[in-house]
């Protein structure tokens, strides 16, 4: 048991340094943490409100979190389908567009895209390149969560007060 124990460690230590050339480096949380302080910074002459680095015109709170987590997580998908090896998805295209129909997304979307250094450190901490089949999951498992906060936006209804999807929706008979 201790040699397979061992032998796990040693694979799981040395695996990284024999990974796909295809792999990026993913920062580590302290790094990612500091550059989110200095974006922040660049946010309040501007009067806009930080989030994740990017600063926009409306603070997240429950009224605005779905929107900005698909705005976020839309800014993300293209990120890492642009820098990292995959197979072609572009079938799905339709839930990108669909996904920017959410709430507000449309909005945030638009205020991000343009925030670089914001985008760059998200991706770098979040959005990092593997082999290439697992890139392929990430982007799945991504297509997924746009499916069901799509079917969310579209079945239920948000609570007022806490900003979730908890009620659904009355279907016409």
């Amino acid at each position: 048991m201790k040699i397979m124990f061992r032998v796990f460690l040693a694979l799981s230590l040395l695996l990284p340094i024999f990974a796909n050339s295809a792999a990026s480096p993913r920062i580590d949380f302290n790094e990612y943490k500091n550059r989110l302080g200095e974006l922040a910074v660049e946010c309040a002459p501007l009067g806009r409100q930080a989030f994740t680095g990017f600063c926009l015109t409306q603070k997240y709170d429950n009224q605005t979190n779905t929107s900005i987590a698909v705005a976020l997580q839309l800014i993300g998908y293209e990120d890492f389908s642009d820098k990292c090896d995959h197979t072609d998805f572009s079938s799905r295209k339709d839930l990108l567009t669909q996904a920017m129909h959410i709430e507000d997304t449309k909005q945030f979307y638009e205020e991000m895209k343009s925030q670089k250094a914001a985008i760059k450190n998200y991706s770098d901490y979040f959005n990092v390149c593997k082999a290439r089949e697992e890139n392929d999951l990430s982007i799945s498992n991504k297509l997924k969560w746009f499916e069901y906060m799509i079917d969310k936006s579209n079945n239920y209804i948000k609570d007022k007060d806490s900003g979730l999807y908890l009620y659904k929706k009355p279907q016409p008979q």
